[in-house]
């Protein structure tokens, strides 16, 4: 006899109401990890539960990480008669469920080993997520405010030094190659090829720098702020993870800001430097 197909599986209730208030509702609506719930039906919608936007942002960036799945937030609700009212659950995906019990109050839980539990949801600060291209782009921008600075420490050469010019094109392969590791199977190799790039730029920058005979006070400045910026920009992603700015855009402004704060600064101290130093322009 001829076999039926398999039925198809049923697709996840993002709506789910009250059966004695069919007014009183309650929806999800992925990707967002929310909840909203409806007193009238549907006509206007509150969200009840849920993450910011930043913190959702961080969540998502800890899925990428440790899931081969793509990020689902809140795809499922279902609402449940008790004694003593009603229990709501919305399902997460790969961050676990959030539940609202009789009372009112919600929490979120996480998987485990017994089921679900508070204590295994993915902290919504410092949770364990990969920055490895932020700090790249915080040490790059660090060496791009050092490479500036004595460029312009050297403006009165009175021409281009191959050792400069072949500086640039190593720091910017480098870059190239660094933060473009996510895609690739040999990440390791990738980066450590990009940071040999950028350690050998440094060599040749400082070699120029020398050369030129750039002082030893704009030699020990330059590396200050350079230390400083490439700092200030991995701490702000980090403060990003921990909460503070809680928004990724604002820490990629708050990067944006102190990246060009160094490279101006580099460049207003090489350029004093080539001032002050013999045959360079009259103040």
């Amino acid at each position: 006899p001829p076999t039926s197909a398999p039925s198809p599986r049923p697709s996840p209730a993002t709506r789910a109401c009250l059966p004695d208030d069919p007014r009183h509702c309650y929806r999800v609506v992925p990707p967002r990890l929310a909840v909203d719930e409806s007193l009238d039906g549907g006509r206007s919608w509150n969200t009840v539960w849920g993450v910011s936007e930043g913190r959702e942002g961080v969540l998502r960036r800890h899925d990428d990480d440790n899931h081969k799945w793509p990020w689902q937030g809140s795809t499922a609700v279902a609402v449940q008669l008790v004694p003593d009212g009603h229990v709501v659950v919305a399902a997460n995906g790969n961050d676990g469920i959030a539940v609202r019990d009789a009372r009112g109050a919600w929490r979120r839980l996480g998987f485990s080993d017994e089921g679900f539990s508070a204590d295994t949801a993915i902290p919504l600060r410092s949770p364990n997520v990969n920055l490895t291209t932020e700090y790249l782009v915080g040490l790059f921008t660090g060496l791009l405010a050092l490479m500036v600075g004595l460029s312009a420490a050297r403006r009165n050469s009175p021409q281009v030094s191959a050792l400069s010019v072949t500086a640039y094109v190593l720091a910017l392969i480098g870059f190239a190659v660094s933060v473009s590791y996510r895609s690739s199977l040999l990440a390791p190799l990738l980066i450590l090829f990009g940071l040999a790039c950028t350690l050998t730029a440094v060599v040749l920058t400082v070699a120029a720098a020398v050369r030129a005979r750039v002082s030893a006070r704009t030699a020990l400045a330059l590396a200050a702020i350079v230390a400083c910026t490439s700092s200030s920009i991995c701490w702000i992603f980090s403060g990003w993870v921990s909460g503070t700015p809680d928004d990724y855009s604002t820490a990629v402004l708050s990067a944006w800001l102190a990246g060009g704060a160094g490279v101006v600064a580099s460049v207003l101290v090489g350029w004093r430097d080539a001032r002050s130093a013999p045959g360079g322009p009259a103040a």
